[in-house]
């Protein structure tokens, strides 16, 4: 009974932990799969900073997308360029889109500040601020003298989006949840996305590109092999929602220039789209959105070009108001001149196939780069039709297989296309000749001797080629058949009328004209002489008996032991009963 118990016991335990694992299990599955496998290893947009020397030409590049808004308050990886005036000490930071700049400046003032620029042919060192545009800000709304940002002992709640390379959605979320309660550092996330929420306020933004070869690396997974890209902003921190931007004010002003430090108000002030700033005390900041053209004729507009530069310097006073004065400025002689760059088409090389003459099953490898990220990459023959390429996070390739023999035989374009975030498409080519100087595949076949008693006797041949065209089958220097090929087996049934030796030959010819060929002889014979069985059933009926009697002796003896165990038991038992007995008795 006891040991009934026992087992009894056992089976519980092992029951109870197995229920008791199955929900961590699950919240194990779920929070695994609210976000892409990631590592600290990202690529990520960050600000490329400057400290200027005299007339450095910066150079900011295009981007698809600028993730921020003009809230005020400057991110860390808000922008492209982040330059310091060494004339004012001000940080100014700058992205463009094409057709919009967007701009952000910081200075230890409570006054306005902004920046100036003049055309691409004239400069501050000769005109000073006459004939230059010029936008400021104050910011006047409540100053806040600090702000959070997320440390890893933080509680935060995180929104995410996350793309495929090509631009397609694949899931959006919370990461961690509003009700999460656990810091961030022990969240059971990957330590890659958790880094990317290190520092961050609530409202800000952020976007970065996990490669493939960070993200899912299981090959059985169905990202396996993916780039994935993100966008995530800040919700909260230790559960409070309150985005400091909130704070934010701005009063501001599109100006012209119209003397070497004089300026006027624009009559038109649509020139800045959006606008906000914030104080804390010591820094003002301030983030302007702007059009690069214009319609007023008081506006300096913009242009994207590698060919042309603007030069620009930074602006503040020290005291609030827009009508105070200029108090700090970049020197006129230490101007920066600035480049807008252009979007540029994605850069195709090919790698595969770098040979004139291919044949075969081949596999196409390009290398293509952008200045923002190239989404799709695909390939086409001729004019047939356009196949999608797939990025090789091992190669660093796109990569796709060609079949060769789908096509004619002859000169063939093959066409590359490739398209970056915005859309942009650049196409290359290279013209090859599509050969085949392989010869057909036949599996020989065995010479074989049958007996005439068979009537008929069928056999064939395994065949393959990728251009198969036509056979010959020859019965000895007779022509047997002569058609077109296009089947894995060629069979022949040959009726067996005559004794002797008959020889079958085939000949395959693909489209090239490559050749190849198996010759058969088969033998006609009277009868196939039979092998005597007779010692051999014999054999076999006497090992069977043999091994019949082996069994009953082994049953014999086995069931001796077990009497035997028996009758002592039974001896036992009685012997007990007696000795019981007696001792009653006395």
């Amino acid at each position: 009974m006891k040991q009934e118990q026992l087992v009894s016991i056992s089976i519980l335990v092992i029951l109870c932990f197995s229920v008791l694992s199955i929900p961590q299990m699950i919240v194990s599955s779920i929070e695994n799969n609210q976000h892409p496998d990631i590592d600290s290893r990202l690529k990520l947009k960050s600000s490329s900073h400057f400290q200027l020397s005299e007339h450095e030409i910066v150079e900011i590049p295009f981007v698809d997308t600028h993730f921020g808004i003009p809230d005020g308050i400057i991110d860390p990886y808000e922008y492209s360029i982040n330059i310091t005036d060494a004339d004012t000490g001000y940080d100014a930071y700058f992205d463009h889109n094409g057709t919009h700049a967007f701009i952000g400046v910081s200075g230890d003032t409570n006054g306005w500040i902004g920046l100036a620029w003049h055309n691409s042919t004239s400069d501050f060192q000769t005109l000073g601020l006459e004939g230059a545009d010029i936008i400021r800000a104050d910011a006047v709304g409540t100053t806040h003298s600090s702000f959070d940002r997320v440390i890893p002992e933080d509680v935060v709640a995180v929104d995410y989006e996350v793309y495929f390379r090509n631009g397609t959605f694949i899931a959006s979320g919370t990461v961690p949840s509003e009700d999460s309660s656990t810091p961030l550092k022990d969240e059971s996330l990957l330590q890659g996305y958790k880094d990317m929420i290190i520092g961050m306020r609530v409202g800000e933004i952020r976007h970065f590109i996990i490669p493939a070869e960070d993200a899912y690396t299981h090959s059985g997974h169905p990202l396996y092999g993916e780039d994935l890209e993100y966008i995530i902003e800040l919700k909260s921190i230790n559960g409070v929602s309150e985005n400091p931007a909130d704070l934010s004010k701005a009063q501001y002003s599109d100006d012209h220039g119209n003397g070497t430090t004089t300026y006027d108000q624009d009559i038109d002030q649509g020139r800045i789209e959006l606008c906000n700033a914030s104080y804390d005390g010591t820094f003002t900041q301030v983030e302007f959105q702007i059009p690069f053209s214009s319609n007023d004729i008081e506006d300096v507009p913009l242009e994207n070009s590698t060919d042309i530069q603007f030069p620009f310097v930074l602006l503040a006073s020290n005291s609030e108001g827009l009508g105070s004065p200029i108090a700090f400025n970049t020197s006129w002689i230490n101007y920066f001149p600035i480049k807008f760059h252009p979007n540029t088409k994605p850069n195709i090389l090919i790698v595969e196939p770098n040979i004139s003459q291919i044949q075969g099953l081949i596999y196409l490898q390009v290398n293509c780069s952008d200045n923002t990220i190239v989404r799709e990459v695909q390939y086409q023959i001729d004019s047939f039709g356009w196949n999608t390429m797939y990025h090789n996070f091992t190669l660093d390739m796109w990569c796709g297989a060609l079949p060769t023999f789908n096509y004619n035989l002859g000169l063939h374009d093959i066409s590359f296309k490739a398209r970056d975030a915005s859309d942009l498409v650049n196409t290359t080519n290279i013209t090859v000749e599509f050969i085949d100087s392989e010869k057909p595949i036949v599996e020989p076949l065995d010479d074989v001797v049958i007996p005439i008693s068979m009537g008929t006797y069928t056999f064939k041949w395994s065949v393959f080629d990728f251009r198969p065209h036509s056979y010959i089958i020859f019965k000895n220097s007779t022509t047997l058949r002569s058609t077109s090929w296009s089947e894995y087996e060629i069979s022949v049934e040959f009726d067996l009328l005559i004794l002797g030796v008959v020889n079958f030959t085939l000949i395959l010819v693909d489209e090239a004209g490559n050749t190849n060929s198996d010759t058969v002889l088969i033998e006609v014979i009277e009868e196939i002489e039979q092998t005597d069985s007779t010692s051999t059933t014999t054999t076999s009926s006497t090992n069977g008996i043999n091994e019949f009697d082996s069994i009953i002796e082994a049953l014999i003896e086995n069931i001796g032991i077990m009497i035997s165990i028996s009758s002592i038991l039974i001896i036992l038992v009685v012997s007990v009963k007696v000795i019981q007995h007696k001792q009653k008795s006395g």
